[in-house]
């Protein structure tokens, strides 16, 4: 699991989005969620607009604050490190609105490479992204059978 993102939020987001192989591209993970952009095209025109909103909105909030909270545990991680200039020149400038469409480009892209870790398709350290195990709380919530070890362990 991605240092910062915590075992909670994990497993909400994997829970909620049940099989990560039913999407067979990006482009499906990102209308899963709701974090493409909206369209109004019409003839020779194609004006893109906010984010469509169609998706999980459970999933969609998730990844965002799971990206603020990368933003500070994770800043090798490849989207991160290409945005902070601009993350930092809108805080600097008092840019809120735009500081806030960066981070929900990087949940899109968190969400893409979420799911192609979860199918095998890359390797964390691909994305720049540093893996941390479990805590303890998060491994008895998992397994009850680790429950009398925990206990164990905190007593000795």
């Amino acid at each position: 699991m991605p240092t910062g993102l915590g075992a909670l939020t994990a497993e909400v987001i994997d829970r909620e989005v049940g099989e990560w192989t039913r999407f067979k591209n990006r482009r499906q993970v990102g209308g899963y969620i709701g974090l493409i952009p909206g369209e109004d095209s019409s003839g020779e025109g194609r004006k893109q607009g906010s984010i469509s909103k169609h998706g999980n909105p459970r999933v969609r909030h998730l990844l965002v604050e799971a990206v603020w909270r990368l933003l500070q545990f994770q800043p090798d991680y490849r989207p991160i490190k290409r945005l902070r200039p601009m993350l930092q020149e809108a805080r600097l400038r008092g840019q809120s609105a735009r500081r806030r469409k960066l981070i929900v480009a990087i949940a899109r892209q968190f969400a893409v490479d979420w799911w192609r870790l979860r199918t095998g398709r890359v390797k964390p350290a691909e994305l720049g992204l540093q893996m941390s195990w479990p805590s303890a709380a998060a491994l008895k919530a998992r397994n009850p059978a680790l429950r009398s070890a925990v206990q164990e362990d905190v007593a000795a």
